[in-house]
């Protein structure tokens, strides 16, 4: 080993001090170059074990890894999860049983584990538990839909009160520049509403993730019917009579050679007048009440013998009148 770094040695002395420099620079740039080779050909490949994973989730899984000493990586913010590809099959499979993943949402089988003497409120929370569940299931089918949840609010029934409404709310996680328009939303708090007993289509609150209102709560007594309201009344009516509009010129200067722009301006103002109308000639007897008092005297000495009779009758009466209600 010594004769060898003496051979090396005498072999550097041969050159200047610049040449050694080089010869050194170039030596360790080679070994570092190697060296960066070896590792790399024995690092482990990584494969995504789940992408786009809710942060709650993604902790469960990596608190699991930790504890089986299992190397991983994260990324996109902690929403995707990589391991090393040879234990991708097994860990997946491992991960789906402990129920991290997949369909976890329980329906009316929840009943299939129901245990003797429950009581009657667990019971009904397994009930609310399942509609749950159930709509989730139903709602999570539409394309644009990522996952969803769904709260329900059930007023307990009670002998001698009034039936109360109960109320949704369905919480959407859409898929990633995808979009629910108008009529789905609609659908939505329709299928809730005629799903739950006792829940009316206005009483169901649909929201995104961002806390953005979906849905809005539909008055019986709103004039401007299914339009929702007046920004969507104006649009409808300015792309009808923009259609009209476009449909006359094109027949005068051919298709595709117009530009139509049409503006309306619509006046919201509601007016609401009630008329009470009397008809004094018209009377209605409503309830009559008649009273009779006798009285009988007698006086043997005199021979006299008197007899008193006294009527009272009471009758209420109530004029004929006609109440008109007009909203315009």
């Amino acid at each position: 080993m010594n004769n060898f770094f003496e051979q090396i040695g005498k072999l550097l002395r041969q050159y200047s001090l610049r040449q050694r420099l080089v010869i050194i620079v170039i030596f360790i740039g080679m070994l570092s170059a190697i060296v960066s080779l070896v590792l790399w050909a024995n690092r482990p490949e990584y494969e995504a074990l789940y992408t786009d994973m809710d942060p709650s989730t993604a902790g469960k899984i990596i608190s699991d890894l930790k504890g089986m000493k299992i190397k991983y990586k994260i990324e996109h913010n902690g929403k995707t999860i990589y391991v090393p590809t040879e234990k991708i099959a097994e860990l997946r499979l491992k991960f789906a049983q402990s129920g991290y993943v997949g369909n976890t949402v329980s329906g009316y089988e929840i009943f299939d584990n129901a245990k003797i003497g429950m009581t009657t409120f667990m019971q009904r929370l397994n009930m609310q538990r399942a509609l749950e569940g159930e709509l989730v299931r139903t709602i999570n089918q539409f394309s644009e839909v990522k996952n969803s949840r769904v709260h329900l609010v059930l007023p307990e029934e009670k002998l001698f009160e009034e039936k109360k409404n109960g109320s949704a709310s369905v919480v959407l996680f859409l898929k990633q520049g995808k979009f629910l328009n108008e009529e789905q939303i609609k659908g939505i708090a329709a299928l809730v509403s005629n799903s739950v007993k006792g829940i009316k289509p206005e009483n169901v609150v649909v929201v995104d993730t961002n806390g953005n209102l979906l849905s809005e709560n539909q008055d019986k007594n709103n004039v401007l019917g299914s339009a929702g309201n007046q920004w969507d009344l104006r649009h409808k009516i300015e792309a009808k009579l923009q259609k009209k509009v476009k449909c006359i010129i094109e027949n005068i200067v051919g298709s595709n050679n117009t530009v139509v722009e049409v503006s309306v301006d619509l006046n919201f103002e509601r007016i609401e007048k009630t008329m009470e109308t009397i008809d004094p000639d018209n009377i209605a007897v409503i309830s009559e009440e008649s009273n009779t008092e006798s009285s009988f005297n007698s006086d043997t000495t005199q021979k006299i013998n008197e007899k008193h009779e006294k009527e009272n009758i009471i009758t209420n009466y109530e004029l004929n009148k006609t109440i008109e209600h007009f909203l315009s």
